[in-house]
């Protein structure tokens, strides 16, 4: 296995165990931000309060911050699974690379071959002829 292919498999080892974030953090906090002060300037519209400049700030704030620091940390999350997977696979790969070549250095008299590997045929119900036909797929439990 070459390291394009090494990386494909821990990326895609990664994005199963801890996901990607779907959005961009900072897209998503400044959404948030807008959201937040659009709200904020709809109720305070109605309910005809004086600016409160200090207080709509933090609340703006943590409109950024709530979802700008959810997302970056599902960032982290998925970087550190990466970095694993990418270590063990490269591990892994040495490790066979390591063993094909202790077995090609010495010689064996018998070369072993790949077995193929046979499912269990099951029969399925007879067929009008009466005798019975053969599947490859589980039918369940026989009934008694």
């Amino acid at each position: 296995m070459d390291e394009a292919a090494v990386y494909l498999e821990a990326k895609r080892r990664a994005n199963s165990l801890a996901p990607p974030p779907k959005f961009d953090p900072f897209r998503a906090g400044m959404t948030g931000a807008v959201v937040t002060a659009g709200a904020m300037v709809v109720f305070h519209r109605l309910a005809v309060i004086d600016h409160m400049t200090g207080a709509i700030g933090v609340i703006i704030l943590f409109g950024f911050a709530l979802p700008y620091f959810h997302l970056r940390s599902e960032d982290r999350r998925h970087s550190e699974a990466f970095e694993a997977e990418y270590a063990s696979q490269l591990a892994l790969e040495r490790a066979r690379e390591m063993s094909v070549h202790a077995v090609k250095a010495s010689s064996f008299p018998i070369r072993r071959t790949r077995q193929p590997v046979r499912k269990t045929r099951l029969p399925a119900k007879p067929a009008r002829g009466g005798r019975p036909r053969w599947s490859t797929r589980w039918q369940g439990p026989r009934s008694i």
